[in-house]
C-alpha cells in the first residue's frame, strides 16, 4: 500500500526533540528521512538515558527516547567543518524535497547552510527552520529549549498567580507542539510547491506551536486584555460539572458537562445519578444557580460518584450519553482498548524486546496509512548508501571522503 509522502526525501540536520520529532512524523508518512549527524558525537539525544526521571536506556545501550524520535530514518555521519563536506551536503540537497533544521540561523550560516546560502542550489527545496522562540525579535539569537518557548509565550503562567509562580515540571511536550506546527507548515509548503512550482522557507517554533494549542485563551486575552487569573486552591473545581471525581474503586473519572450543553446534560446527569429531582432543585435548576452553589454541588457529586466503580460509570456514560472519561495513568492508557483499537498505541516487533507497544500516529489515513518499520539507525549506518545512491559518489570518491575525515 502506498504512503502519503512516498517518494519524498528529507535531509534532517537536527538534534534533541523538536526537530527529530518533525522528521519522525514525515518518515511515518513514507518520506525517506536522512539524518545528518556529527561524525564525532552524533545527536546528543543518543546519550539521553533518563526521561522525566525515568531510566530510559534500551538493551542495546541506546537511549529509548532517541530510538523513538529517530525511527525509520537513515543516518549519515559527517564533519561539516571539513573541506569538501559542504559539497556532500549540496549534492544531497539537490536530490531532496525538504531540508529540516533546528540549528540557529547563525550556526547554519557558519557552515554554509542558511536558507539564503542553499535556496539557489535547489529552487524547489522546502527549507524548514525550527526554533525555540522564533528566529526574529530580541530573543531570536538566544539559545532556547522547550521551557524557553513556553515561558515567553505566557503558557507557564496560565491560571497561575504571583504566589504560585510558573507551572513546574519537565516541559518537553512543548517540543512536540513545535514539531506539529512545523510539520503542518512543511506539508502546506509541499502542497504549494505542487500547485505553484515554488520552494520556500517554513519557520515554526515551540512558542508558535504552544500559542496555537492555547489559541482560545490567547484570543480571549487579545480581545479583552485580561489575564487568566489563578484559581483559588480549594478541593472544589471552578465549575463542579467540569472536573475530576474519585470512584468507588479508588480510581478517577473526568466529567465535562458545564459548557454550552450544560442545561441538557444537567438533566441527563441527574437521571444517571438516580436523583432526577435534583435537576429541579432551585439551588441547581439553572446554570447561574449551579454557579452560585458550586461548592455544595461539588460535594453532592463527590458522594454520588463514590457509589460506583470507574468501569460502572463508563457504562452509565454510554447509557445516558454523558461526557465522562476514565482518568488513566500512562501505564493504564497504553493498555486501554480505546487507545489500542484507534491505533493511538500500536504494536512494534522489536529485534531484541519482541512485541512492544509504541505511540501510534495522531491521525489515520484510510488509503495511505503511516507506519513504523524500524527504530533509530546506528550513527553513520547509512553513510555509504547516502553517498552512493543519493549524492552519486563512486566507491573511490567515498573512500577518499572517509580518509579525509569528511564522513564516517
Amino acid at each position: 500500500m502506498n504512503q502519503a509522502l512516498e517518494g519524498m526525501r528529507v535531509l534532517e540536520w537536527t538534534t534533541t526533540i523538536q526537530g527529530p520529532s518533525a522528521g519522525a512524523m514525515l518518515t511515518d508518512l513514507g518520506a525517506e528521512v536522512v539524518k545528518m549527524e556529527s561524525k564525532e558525537t552524533g545527536d546528543p539525544m543518543r546519550k539521553s538515558t533518563v526521561v522525566s526521571g525515568i531510566p530510559a536506556i534500551g538493551p542495546d545501550g541506546v537511549s529509548l527516547a532517541f530510538s523513538w524520535l529517530n525511527r525509520n530514518k537513515k543516518s549519515i555521519a559527517i564533519d561539516l567543518k571539513a573541506p569538501g563536506a559542504l559539497d556532500v551536503v549540496h549534492r544531497i540537497l539537490r536530490k531532496s524535497d525538504v531540508f529540516l533544521t533546528n540549528f540557529r540561523p547563525s550556526a547554519a550560516a557558519r557552515v554554509g547552510l542558511s536558507y539564503e546560502q542553499v535556496r539557489d542550489i535547489n529552487p524547489r527545496l522546502i527549507y524548514a527552520q525550527f526554533s525555540g522562540m522564533g528566529t526574529k525579535g530580541p530573543y531570536g539569537a538566544i539559545r532556547a529549549m522547550a521551557s524557553s518557548g513556553l515561558a515567553v509565550g505566557g503558557i507557564l503562567m496560565i491560571g497561575r498567580g504571583p504566589r504560585e509562580g510558573p507551572i513546574p515540571g519537565d516541559h518537553n511536550y512543548g517540543d512536540q507542539m513545535g514539531a506539529i506546527a512545523g510539520t503542518q507548515g512543511i506539508l502546506a509548503a509541499l502542497l504549494a510547491r505542487e500547485r505553484y512550482g515554488i520552494g520556500q522557507k517554513v519557520s515554526a517554533s515551540i512558542t508558535s506551536g504552544a500559542l496555537w494549542v492555547h489559541q482560545t485563551n490567547l484570543a480571549v486575552t487579545c480581545l479583552t486584555g485580561k489575564e487568566f487569573v489563578a484559581v483559588k486552591k480549594t478541593r472544589a473545581p471552578a465549575n463542579a460539572l467540569i472536573g475530576t471525581y474519585r470512584t468507588n474503586d479508588g480510581k478517577w473519572i473526568a466529567i465535562s458537562m458545564g459548557g454550552v450543553y450544560s442545561e441538557e446534560l444537567w438533566y441527563m446527569l441527574c437521571e444517571a445519578l438516580g436523583r432526577p429531582r435534583l435537576a429541579q432543585d432551585p439551588r441547581f435548576a439553572k446554570r447561574q444557580d449551579r454557579e452560585a452553589n458550586n461548592t455544595l454541588l461539588f460535594r453532592i457529586l463527590q458522594r454520588a460518584f463514590r457509589k460506583k466503580t470507574r468501569d460502572e460509570w463508563m457504562q452509565i456514560a454510554k447509557q445516558y450519553d454523558l461526557v465522562i472519561a476514565p482518568v488513566n495513568t500512562l501505564a493504564e492508557a497504553i493498555n486501554d482498548q480505546q487507545l489500542i483499537e484507534n491505533q493511538y498505541v500500536t504494536m512494534f516487533d522489536h529485534p531484541v524486546l519482541g512485541k512492544i507497544k509504541l505511540p501510534g500516529m495522531p491521525f489515520d489515513l484510510s488509503e495511505t496509512p503511516g507506519s513504523v518499520s524500524c527504530l533509530a539507525p546506528r550513527l553513520g549506518e547509512h553513510t555509504e548508501y547516502v553517498l552512493k545512491q543519493i549524492a552519486g559518489y563512486n566507491p573511490s570518491d567515498i573512500e577518499g571522503l572517509k580518509t579525509a575525515g569528511v564522513v564516517a
